[in-house]
């Protein structure tokens, strides 16, 4: 091989080399790039997660001191007990102290005032979705009754009476069968202006209708004496005044006195088991006695006479000794043969537990009376 070729073969193998070294070299640097870039990718991922994680622990940071101080800004994170059973759980936005003055002041101004009564609210407790507001019912600072009553949580609505379709209540029990007689004897215990005692009485009327003599009815009365011919109800004089005066009627005009009373309880009643505050607040008892009496044509000069001369007195004395004796204190109170009812207060329902009275049920019990149900089987005024 002549010089000139051996140069010329080296020159193209220095040349190819140089070619291969370039192209291991251009391979080299496209690897460390494409190293570069994946790294970057990784740093700028790994970054993202780091945000996203301090932005995560900033959160939980910030929702514990929310949580530690009730939900309000501001101030240094303090541990809050968790609230008594008694109390309103923290997540109830009303103005719970507000709440109590805005329930007291409706019972006093639509129930009580007139009466010479008045509320105190001693708990309230977010429960099945309302607010229960207890309360006691207090004459010249001493406490007479209790009471309950419902709230929805906006403050807004209150509920009395027959609550069953808003609340959650325990089913009625299966009252239990009164010992059976020929003619089962029923007294229904009643205080004349307790709205519950009304309601009894209103469901009542149609069963006495209904058997009329195969039964003995007897209403009665709720109250206290205090010497002298003297008396004291839950409701004031006025129901005084109204237990006598039914006595009387009861007493010396006994076949007009279920026209009265039928005429007496149906407004306010129908008031009551509708949950209408407004139509029981415009019951004016002493009118609607004057025409009550009017229209069951009672002779209102025998009635004061009975009441003016003491009659009244003595037959109310009694109605109290039975109740004492028989240890009545809430109105409605209603004892079959000698036994509780405690069952629905409808007509159908106190229909059947006075027909499981007899010994042989009259053929008037299988007609069927109203399922209307009045105030709850468990409420009432008194103890």
């Amino acid at each position: 091989m002549t010089e000139e070729n051996t140069e010329h073969s080296q020159h193209e193998h220095s040349h190819e080399h140089e070619a291969h070294h370039e192209a291991h070299h251009e391979a080299h640097e496209h690897h460390e790039s494409h190293e570069h870039s994946h790294s970057e990718q990784k740093k700028k991922r790994n970054e993202t997660l780091l945000y996203a994680a301090g932005a995560i622990i900033v959160l939980i940071i910030i929702a514990a001191i929310l949580l530690s101080s009730g939900g309000k800004g501001g101030g240094a994170a303090t541990t809050t007990p968790t609230p008594a059973a008694s109390a309103v759980p923290l997540g109830s936005k009303i103005d719970v102290e507000a709440l109590k003055v805005k329930v007291k002041n409706f019972l006093d101004a639509n129930f009580l005032v007139k009466q010479k009564l008045s509320a105190e609210i001693t708990n309230v407790t977010e429960k099945n979705g309302l607010f229960e507001v207890q309360t006691d019912i207090m004459s010249g600072g001493t406490k007479t009754d209790s009471a309950t009553v419902y709230v929805t949580l906006d403050g807004q609505k209150i509920i009395l009476g027959n609550s069953m379709d808003l609340i959650i209540v325990s089913p009625v029990p299966s009252p239990t069968p009164a010992p059976k007689t020929d003619k089962p004897d029923v007294k229904l215990f009643v205080m004349s202006y307790c709205p519950y005692g009304v309601s009894a009485e209103y469901a009542m009327i149609p069963v006495i209708k209904l058997l009329g003599d195969k039964a003995s009815f007897d209403i009665r009365f709720i109250a206290s004496a205090t010497g002298n011919n003297s008396f004291d109800s839950l409701h004031g004089a006025g129901e005084v005044q109204e237990d006598l005066r039914q006595v009387c009627i009861a007493a010396n005009q006994k076949d007009k006195y279920l026209a009265y009373l039928e005429c007496f309880v149906k407004a306010p009643a129908e008031a009551i088991n509708a949950n209408d505050a407004a139509a029981y607040q415009a019951v004016n008892w002493t009118k609607m006695a004057s025409e009550c009496m009017a229209t069951a044509k009672i002779d209102a000069a025998n009635v004061t006479a009975c009441i003016s001369g003491g009659q009244g007195a003595d037959l109310l004395t009694k109605n109290i000794a039975l109740a004492n004796e028989l240890g009545v204190q809430s109105s409605p109170t209603i004892k079959i043969n000698g036994d509780d009812y405690s069952g629905a207060r409808s007509s159908e329902a106190l229909k059947t537990g006075v027909c499981d009275a007899f010994k042989t049920a009259p053929t008037e019990c299988s007609q069927q009376l109203s399922n209307a149900t009045g105030t709850s089987s468990n409420i009432g005024c008194g103890s």
